[in-house]
């Protein structure tokens, strides 16, 4: 083979290149694509900051290393859980 071949850089007709906008809504990464499947299964979601003092929020950080599991997901599980316990108190206040 010539150098003249090798260095060549090949040609791609315009019929095969795809004709998709580089800047979709869906990215890549692991995080995109968890969003993605959100929008799918037609869950809104809502998104606000939370401003957590330095040693709690290294607690948090800590128990997400530990369990494996997001912050996010963490602070997820931990108003539902608030959320289950008001309604048990709410229900048996009025029972």
């Amino acid at each position: 083979m010539t150098d003249d071949k090798k260095s060549r850089i090949p040609s791609i007709p315009e019929d095969r290149l795809d004709k998709k906008s580089i800047n979709s809504l869906v990215g890549s990464s692991a995080e995109d694509k968890k969003a993605h499947a959100f929008i799918k299964g037609r869950v809104e979601i809502k998104n606000f900051q939370v401003r957590l003092p330095v040693g709690l929020w290294e607690e948090l950080r800590q128990v997400s290393f530990d369990t494996g599991d997001s912050l996010n997901k963490l602070c997820i599980y931990a108003v539902e859980d608030l959320i289950k316990k008001r309604k048990r108190k709410e229900k048996s206040k009025n029972t």
